[in-house]
């Protein structure tokens, strides 16, 4: 185990902010409930992403890659995937393919790193039917309309996690409420499949799990019955999460918990109310206001705290857009300082990525994910690496540290590259003409037209800076290069 401060998580199970201690430090367990693949993923989906993303790396670097398993699953077996696929005349698994790439091209385009295994339901038919019978056996679960269903009022510890009491409970928002329930609150884990739907075998006839059983079923298959973290959105508390954890702690009968540490991000909002397919408010990644890149758009998931909801509009991305942008050019203009080449800029980011950032930002993040406390040490470093090449006095050593820091959040990725590309000649064609034109009246002593040129610059927003080198040039769009004196070619 690396040498660093401990892990604090905000346990949704207790309500307060506790040291993590895996149950083995060699083999640390995470969770996390992933998509039911009916329709492409809208940006609320997309938020718990990013979050387990940052824990996940964040596992990965106390305990060792080789150390830290996370499981994703996708549900592509439910009662939504089945009418939309109706609704568009397609086969099921077809549908399920289709936006279970869809959700894997946004989790790739937000920098996340996969999970270890990700889990299909179908694919453990045999596991939870397994479970199924385990629950009968012990008593806690009975069979009535057809239906297998759990009996939350075997379970004394019911409730534990979403605080509700049992007189409180409802049926699940996937379940109608039915007569031939004994609680209002019982859940299906087996329930009957018409022929012309996804169907399997079981001794309690043809049919198909109840969405929560899934999660349990592949779980326990991974993990067996206790693991480190279970984690996923704020609206899955209850009736999902309260309902895996009662079936899988009932089944196996221990004082075990199911999970030792639950953790759930705030809700996405829009126009402030929780974004959500049924609640038709939901905005895909390309319907954003502005159309901010991927990789802004996990800056914008990182500006704000995980348990926090948050109000995805104009305003929060264009906070978020001027952060990034001054961290962005903040790395240009310290590789052209250092008067580092294409291929020196690209080595120096690439080898960052090995090294330990920076004391303040990983004590944030030990905090319970406190992704704003480390922005502003990040703020804090480039403010620090700005002055630092306006005097001329940078060092590698800082710079190193500024960028292993931005690595470790990972919110450039591919954008980068148009960074570490600023040491050539390259961007904007207008601007660049202007400070070549710019730099040939400051070759003559035509001063006057020097000045102009900058002054007209500056109207634009443009800022420019001269070393003996040549010209450092940003845009209030992001746009950052450099203008040489001398044109040469980093083979010479």
């Amino acid at each position: 185990m690396r040498d660093s401060p401990p892990i604090y998580l905000h346990n949704s199970l207790t309500g307060k902010k506790e040291e993590f201690i895996p149950q083995d430090e060699k083999n640390v367990r995470m969770y996390v409930c992933g998509p039911t693949v009916y329709a492409p993923p809208h940006i609320g989906n997309m938020r718990p992403v990013v979050v387990f993303d940052v824990l996940y790396r964040l596992l990965r670097w106390k305990y060792g890659a080789d150390h830290v398993t996370y499981v994703r699953n996708i549900t592509d077996v439910d009662d939504k995937i089945i009418e939309a696929a109706r609704e568009r005349n397609v086969d099921i698994g077809v549908l399920t393919k289709e936006v279970e790439k869809e959700f894997n091209d946004e989790c790739e385009k937000l920098g996340a790193l996969p999970p270890d295994e990700t889990p299909h339901a179908t694919d453990y038919i045999p596991q939870m039917q397994d479970l199924v019978k385990r629950l009968l056996d012990k008593g806690v679960a009975y069979q009535a309309g057809g239906e297998v269903l759990f009996d939350i009022s075997k379970y004394a510890n019911y409730g534990a996690l979403s605080g509700r009491t049992l007189e409180e409970q409802e049926a699940g928002a996937r379940v109608a409420v039915a007569k031939h329930k004994r609680n209002a609150g019982d859940f299906v884990l087996w329930k009957p499949a018409p022929a012309d739907e996804p169907g399997w075998d079981s001794p309690w006839g043809r049919g198909r799990p109840g969405w929560h059983l899934e999660c349990s079923a592949m779980s326990h298959t991974h993990f067996g019955e206790s693991f480190d973290i279970h984690g996923g959105g704020q609206d899955l508390i209850f009736p999902h999460h309260e309902n895996e954890r009662a079936q899988t702690c009932a089944a196996f009968g221990s004082n075990r918990e199911m999970a030792n540490y639950w953790l759930h991000n705030g809700y996405v909002l829009s126009e402030g109310k929780k974004m959500a397919k049924s609640e038709g408010n939901t905005l895909l990644p390309n319907e954003l206001p502005s159309d901010p890149s991927s990789a802004l758009m996990r800056w914008v998931f990182l500006s704000s705290h995980y348990k926090k909801p948050f109000d995805i509009n104009l305003h929060s991305i264009q906070i978020a857009r001027n952060e990034w942008k001054n961290l962005y050019s903040t790395v240009g203009r310290a590789f052209y300082n250092k008067g580092y080449s294409s291929e020196e800029s690209k080595n120096f980011w690439d080898e960052a990525k090995e090294i330990s950032p920076d004391t303040e930002l990983l004590n944030a993040l030990c905090d319970d994910l406190n992704t704003p406390l480390a922005i502003t040490h990040l703020r804090a470093l480039a403010k620090e690496i700005r002055k630092d090449c306006r005097e001329k006095t940078l060092e590698e050593k800082s710079l190193q540290n500024f960028v292993s820091s931005i690595r470790w959040l990972d919110p450039f990725f591919k954008d980068v590259e148009h960074i570490l590309e600023a040491s050539d000649i390259r961007g904007a064609k207008l601007i660049e003409s202007k400070l070549t034109d710019r730099r040939n009246a400051r070759e003559v002593q035509n001063w006057e037209l020097a000045d102009q040129i900058r002054d007209e610059l500056a109207e634009e927003g443009i800022q420019i800076e001269d070393n003996e080198r040549g010209t450092w040039w940003e845009s209030p769009n992001g746009g950052c290069g450099i203008v040489l004196n001398t044109p040469y070619l980093d083979s010479e």
